[in-house]
């Protein structure tokens, strides 16, 4: 997605000082690409030519969570851009919650013996953040 040029800058790598018309362009066109970028993957996670093993490929604990680690991320954040990402990141967990919290799509993924504890132990943790984001 991002050329040499842009990935040395992004990096903080690169040797070149530019003007910041030129780093708002930069940034307007990181942006725009990565918008696109989200839609096409998210096209390919539900294109029927991918099997499970092609998606597992792609899309797994190694691949993700380092993506997932740089989006949920609270370091080394000033007070207002702490509070700015906190609600950002709230609304993003608030919809996870919402789409895959809902007890059909956990039973649906449960196995049969983890259908019974799902009724016996709620998951506290989950519970805490959707309240957190409900306030935001």
């Amino acid at each position: 997605m991002l050329s040499e040029q842009m990935r040395k800058w992004v990096e903080g790598k690169s040797t070149r000082q530019y003007p910041k018309s030129t780093e708002s362009v930069f940034k307007s066109r990181i942006k725009k690409d990565i918008e696109q970028t989200l839609m096409d993957l998210t096209l390919l996670a539900n294109w029927d030519k991918f099997s499970e093993t092609d998606l597992n490929d792609l899309f797994n604990y190694k691949t993700m969570m380092p993506f997932f680690k740089a989006l949920f991320d609270m370091k080394n954040r000033d007070e207002k851009e702490f509070i700015e990402r906190r609600k950002r990141i709230l609304k993003i967990w608030n919809q996870i919650i919402l789409s895959f919290g809902e007890i059909t799509y956990v039973l649906t993924m449960a196995k049969n013996e983890q259908k019974v504890m799902l009724h016996e132990k709620p998951l506290r943790g989950l519970e805490m953040l959707f309240a957190m984001s409900m306030m935001e």
